[in-house]
């Protein structure tokens, strides 16, 4: 007895350091990254929605974003546990990518043993900050802990009714992170019906189960809408809004191909390519193969490929959503090296990965986001006694801050993450993210107006006539919009005056609104 505590002692420890070594270097990887306010605006829409939580309002009420809801609450969760700081949230994502690269650690050792779990979770800390542009943090990254953790359960635990009803609770967790993997929930439902009836057993326990557990989340979730009576404000964001985003996208083919296209553009050459080397093992070593692992290997492929198809069908098919397969690609490929460095050599293969990884990280290719590159701008800054969180979103904040103290309306069509910093909202919640503005479905959807279009939406903005509107000299999103283009140009023209340039942002001040400085 003594010595079995002793082991679950020692194991507990193991784990304990395991996790705390896989933050470290998640951490050290992300580290230069936790200062820039921003890699991809819609981080910035994120942050602006889980404040509204924490200001007390249910996500769509008064802030609106095309997400599912729980994609906010970590952040109002980092929000309210760091106070309105970037470095906040970034902290939480290297947190996020450890939990993960510790589960797919588990789900190797187990699967194939303790080097390839390493080396998947180490792939799994490096790809996920690195690989597909997720140096800050998206719904891909908080969705990948439940995502790894359904697929850990489904190779690693026992078919049983427990397993079935987790699977599908995890699933749906990660489904109202990221209507990307809706489609997810539907093909492994239907795997478990295969498999149950292949396996000459009812397919009513386990399908259930698994239903009971997806609608657990849903039910939760949709309590407050429906007690509050915002049903139909819940469907419509979380059904209408994505339905109608998917089919003004792409076609799944040419979602898959741009998809792909993007993703190898990156420096992810040691991750398709131990991929793509471990799909080969495994086919050539199938036969060896236990029936256990073999349903292990059917679960995970079964996953992976509803994953992909998943998010092709979503319309975007961008790169960014291939941080949903990085743990896949991560297991695969740890297999794969550490077949070669026993089969061929060590050294060899260690020389290679490092040159890799390295290259991966400084890729001149991709010096916004080179590790290296960003370590040196932080060393310059510390040398000159710079502050480190430096940009043109947090000086905006800064001076309009200092300009807007009564906290008037604004219109920010891009660096909208000053709204954070002024405590000010988004002029209409259409606009909490400004390039939302364009798509005409999601505006008659959210004004549930058959006749909104992006000229009637200007012309309630610049009626509200606010104080101060913040624009780039160009703005792409209303490229093709000529009539709202023209009505912002011509209000600006009459009624505003560029009063500030902070990098790319101008700064234009309703021409009857006194000066509160002399900066020019």
């Amino acid at each position: 007895m003594q010595n079995s505590s002793g082991f679950e002692k020692s194991e507990c420890r193991s784990n304990i350091v395991a996790f705390l070594l896989l933050l470290s270097l998640a951490v050290v990887v992300r580290f230069p990254f936790f200062f820039k306010y921003s890699f991809n605006w819609d981080e910035n829409t994120f942050i602006l929605m889980g404040q509204s939580i924490l200001d007390g309002n249910l996500p769509y009420i008064e802030l609106w974003d095309n997400k599912p809801p729980l994609a906010f609450v970590p952040f109002a969760f980092l929000s309210w546990l760091f106070g309105k700081t970037i470095i906040g949230i970034r902290i939480g994502a290297a947190v996020l990518v450890a939990v993960t690269a510790y589960i797919t650690l588990q789900t190797g050792k187990h699967f194939w043993g303790k080097p390839t779990g390493i080396l998947a979770a180490v792939f799994c800390v490096l790809f996920y900050s690195y690989g597909f542009g997720s140096q800050n943090l998206l719904p891909e990254i908080i969705a990948s802990v439940p995502l790894m953790g359904a697929v850990a359960i489904g190779v690693t635990g026992k078919r049983d009714t427990k397993s079935y009803f987790i699977i599908g609770l995890l699933i749906s967790l990660a489904t109202l992170v990221t209507m990307s993997l809706a489609y997810l929930s539907v093909g492994m439902g239907i795997f478990f019906m295969v498999q149950a009836v292949r396996g000459k057993e009812s397919p009513v326990r386990p399908i259930s189960m698994y239903i009971l557990g997806g609608l657990i989340p849903i039910v939760l979730v949709s309590l407050p809408y429906v007690i509050n009576g915002y049903s139909q404000i819940l469907f419509d964001s979380l059904v209408t809004a994505p339905w109608q985003y998917s089919n003004s996208k792409r076609s799944a083919l040419s979602s898959l191909l741009y998809m792909l296209g993007k993703g190898f553009e990156n420096e992810n050459g040691v991750l398709w390519l131990g991929f793509l080397g471990g799909v080969g093992v495994n086919v050539i070593y199938w036969k060896s193969y236990s029936r256990s692992h073999k349903q292990g290997l059917i679960f995970m492929t079964t996953f992976f490929l509803a994953t992909i198809f998943s998010i092709i069908n979503s319309g975007g098919g961008f790169s960014h959503y291939l941080i949903h397969l990085t743990g896949f690609l991560a297991l695969i490929a740890g297999q794969f090296y550490v077949y070669l460095s026993r089969h061929i050599s060590r050294l060899a293969v260690a020389v290679i990965l490092i040159y890799s990884l390295i290259n991966s990280t400084s890729a001149w290719q991709s010096k916004k986001r080179s590790l290296y590159v960003h370590y040196v701008k932080l060393a310059d800054r510390l040398k000159n006694n710079l502050p480190l969180s430096s940009g043109t979103g947090y000086e905006l904040g800064v001076y309009l801050r200092q300009e807007n103290p009564e906290k008037e309306p604004m219109y920010l069509m891009d660096f909208h993450i000053a709204h954070w910093f002024t405590d000010t909202k988004s002029l209409t919640r259409i606009v909490t993210h400004p390039s939302n503005i364009q798509r005409e479905f999601l505006l008659k959807v959210v004004r549930r107006n058959p006749q909104a279009s992006v000229a009637s939406e200007m012309t309630e903005l610049l009626g509200k006539k606010p104080r101060f509107i913040v624009r780039k000299k160009e703005i792409y999103y209303l490229r093709n919009r000529h009539e709202a283009r023209k009505m912002l140009d011509e209000t600006l023209q009459a009624d505003y005056s560029l009063v500030k340039v902070i990098g790319k942002a101008h700064v234009y001040k309703r021409n009857d609104m006194p000066n509160r400085s002399h900066t020019p």
